[in-house]
C-alpha cells in the first residue's frame, strides 16, 4: 500500500487526531442528517451511527475531557 499511498499511515494519524479534538462538533449535524433521511423514508442508521461515534469525543473543557 505504501507504493500507492506513501503517507497513508501519517494521514490516518492526522485524521484520527483531528476527529478526537473536534469530533464532538459533528454530533448534532449527524443527528439532523439521520432525521432528514428518516423523514424522507430513507434509512437513517449512518447518521445515527456517526452521531454516536462522534459523541464519544469529549467537548473541550467538559468533565469528560478533564479526565483524559
Amino acid at each position: 500500500m505504501a507504493a500507492v499511498e506513501p503517507d497513508l499511515e501519517g494521514r490516518l494519524d492526522r485524521a484520527r487526531a483531528s476527529a478526537a479534538s473536534k469530533g464532538w462538533r459533528w454530533v448534532d449535524e449527524m443527528a439532523q442528517i439521520a432525521a432528514t433521511f428518516a423523514a424522507a423514508g430513507e434509512p437513517a442508521p449512518f447518521g445515527e451511527g456517526a452521531a454516536t461515534v462522534y459523541g464519544r469525543y469529549p467537548r473541550p473543557g467538559s468533565a469528560q475531557s478533564q479526565s483524559r
